[in-house]
């Protein structure tokens, strides 16, 4: 992560009032994780800011897999194609979220994790946004 990022607060705002309308849906479902199902914190969040370029290796299947790479995706996040996929560079969802809200590795394995409830989720954005209005680092 470089020195100059910062938790994006206005991003976990939008990502947690995604996620709590999806629950509201009955599509929330952050216990039912595989990485980019988007089902969690990380994929309401990249939908709602439009970064929903999902690709599966499954067409018929409602789950999202990855997400296809995009011009500013890190090439240590792109994933090499997958023919399952139509061939894709792809990238994980829990990255491409983490970067876009400014989090380092032990922040994002906080908020993605499987085991959040939706309180959880509301605990560690209010944490995450004080720190981030109070200018503190990524962790």
């Amino acid at each position: 992560m470089a020195d100059d990022t910062k938790i994006n607060a206005e991003g976990l705002r939008v990502g947690l009032a995604a996620t709590e309308a999806a629950a509201l849906r009955g599509e929330h479902d952050q216990h039912h994780w595989r990485c980019g199902t988007g089902m969690c914190f990380a994929g309401h969040y990249l939908t709602a800011v439009g970064q929903d370029n999902w690709v599966s290796d499954d067409p018929e299947s409602p789950w999202f897999e990855t997400l296809a790479e995009l011009p500013g995706d890190p090439l240590g996040d792109v994933w090499t194609p997958n023919p399952k996929c139509g061939g894709v560079r792809w990238v994980a969802p829990g990255d491409r979220a983490g970067r876009l809200l400014g989090l380092g590795s032990r922040d994002e394995q906080d908020l993605f994790s499987c085991e959040n409830s939706l309180e959880d989720l509301r605990r560690i954005v209010s944490h995450l946004t004080e720190r981030a209005d109070s200018g503190s680092e990524p962790s």
